[in-house]
């Protein structure tokens, strides 16, 4: 798994998430691309939308633990889709981040 997320302030107690992941980086396959604005808050949640912003059913989750970011992926799709709109076939946003760079 490869990837990287990006927590902006944005003022007015607002942070701007984004997250691009890759479960499999040799074929690219199982891509995340994941953005938003979310209350600033400890524990930061994302719902996923689809083309019309409207709730698919899964949420993301932004929470710190010691020096990691730890993201999850949670809900059930609507219309039994398995995967958030945001990822491609076999995607998922869940994982463990470190920091490698403070702009």
């Amino acid at each position: 798994m490869r990837g990287s997320v990006d927590i902006k302030a944005v003022g007015g107690g607002k942070v701007e998430i984004s997250e691009d992941v890759v479960s499999n980086p040799v074929s690219g396959s199982g891509s995340c691309e994941i953005d938003g604005t979310v209350e600033e808050r400890n524990t930061l949640r994302l719902e996923d939308t689809d083309d019309n912003d409207k709730p698919t059913g899964f949420v993301f989750t932004f929470r710190r633990d010691g020096d990691a970011l730890v993201v999850e992926q949670s809900g059930a799709g609507k219309d039994g889709k398995s995967e958030p709109l945001s990822c491609g076939a076999n995607g998922h946003a869940d994982g463990t981040f470190f920091l490698t760079e403070k702009k």
